[in-house]
């Protein structure tokens, strides 16, 4: 079965019961013999097909679920686990960032020293996939060329990251 694929059974008069499976509800009559327990997938679902494996006939409706486009789209991480922006060893800047959206916007106001301090030390990178828990999103930022002037740097990641959040949302 395909992992968008989800199936559900209509639910007819039935006075045996049901108990939820993986994949849907089977009844806990005891006429649901063996062999009709061959016609099913080996996945438990049966295709979008009528099955009669009780007293009554059930149908078997395929739904399909569109997939998120992102698993965590604005992770809020506590203060503590914020981005705490420094412009070298034991300088603090004063600015903490604790979610992606804060985190753009302060990359615009810290000082060009502290985007070139965190950039070389792979800080951004690692604050995204580690703490926020965007690996996407952490290896575009890798892939960004640190060769460039401190400004368009500063861009780029402001372009990676906004572009990676507004398509979560």
């Amino acid at each position: 079965m395909n992992k968008k694929d989800s199936f559900s059974i209509s639910r007819t008069k039935w006075t045996g019961g049901f108990e939820p499976l993986s994949s849907g509800y089977v009844s806990r009559d005891s006429s649901f013999s063996a062999n009709s327990r061959n016609r099913f997938n080996s996945d438990g679902g049966t295709g979008g097909e009528s099955v009669s494996t009780m007293s009554r006939k059930v149908q078997v409706k395929k739904q399909l679920y569109a997939k998120p486009t992102s698993i965590k789209p604005l992770t809020t991480v506590s203060f503590e686990n914020g981005f705490h922006f420094y412009t070298a060893i034991g300088n603090y800047t004063g600015i903490t960032a604790t979610n992606l959206s804060e985190f753009t916007t302060k990359l615009e106001l810290v000082p060009m020293e502290s985007i070139a301090f965190h950039f070389q030390r792979k800080d951004f990178e690692n604050w995204i996939r580690y703490t926020i828990k965007d690996a996407a999103l952490a290896e575009r930022i890798s892939r960004t060329n640190g060769e460039q002037p401190t400004a368009d740097l500063r861009k780029e990641i402001l372009r990676t990251v906004e572009m990676a959040t507004s398509c979560a949302l």
